[in-house]
């Protein structure tokens, strides 16, 4: 999944992509509710929406790599 994560990620693909975890067991909720408040736009607070999708992306990229160690 993580090869699908574009480069720029709009918060609501990254609640699409994480809910999409959850449905295949692969997170359990409160792991999809910590990964969700890390990349809101309110806790990036970056005035740059260009910027904040290049991290919420990179995030979303790390979140996904942590699960394949974990595994």
């Amino acid at each position: 999944m993580r090869a699908h994560v574009p480069d720029h990620l709009r918060e609501s693909d990254a609640r699409v992509m994480t809910q999409q975890l959850f449905d295949a067991h692969v997170i359990a909720r409160e792991t999809g509710n910590a990964m969700l408040a890390a990349m809101s736009h309110h806790t990036l607070a970056i005035a740059d929406s260009e910027s904040e999708q290049v991290i919420r992306a990179r995030l979303m990229r790390a979140f996904l790599d942590s699960l394949r160690y974990e595994r």
